[in-house]
């Protein structure tokens, strides 16, 4: 007595190899999103955005000029001021200079992600402080 199983059925086995690949499927993706695991499809570069600023403090009048990328602008003020350069690629410098004969103090800074990166001071009359740095 040959008595033929339900399973002996090509259809049938199809079916039940289908259904395990369906439930090894959802397995391996509920594992993937429970986990916070994401297959790999590219890696893309991290973008760190930068924050750089040249800063001027003083109390008084003051001028001068600031680079970056081969270009040269004038500045002037009196007190404090902030430069932002969010396009800044490869290295920025500032020169100002006091327009008094204080002995107050001027200060230039360069600040990189609110980090003081390059510092220069003068309290000499018509004092000249001057700053750079190399973004690389």
């Amino acid at each position: 007595m040959d008595k033929e199983s339900f399973f002996d059925e090509p259809l049938v086995r199809l079916a039940v190899v289908i259904v395990g690949l369906i439930v090894v499927i959802a397995i391996v993706t509920t594992n993937a999103v429970y986990f916070g695991e994401q297959l790999p499809v590219a890696q893309l570069p991290k973008v760190v955005p930068q924050d750089i600023k040249i800063q001027v403090g003083y109390e008084g009048d003051w001028r001068g000029t600031y680079s970056d990328v081969g270009r040269t602008i004038a500045i002037s003020g009196t007190g404090a001021k902030t430069i932002s350069f969010p396009d800044a690629k490869e290295s920025i410098s500032a020169s100002v200079e006091k327009q008094d004969d204080s002995e107050r103090t001027l200060t230039v800074w360069i600040v990189r992600n609110d980090v003081v990166m390059a510092e220069d001071a003068t309290n000499e009359a018509y004092g000249v402080a001057a700053v750079a740095y190399n973004l690389k």
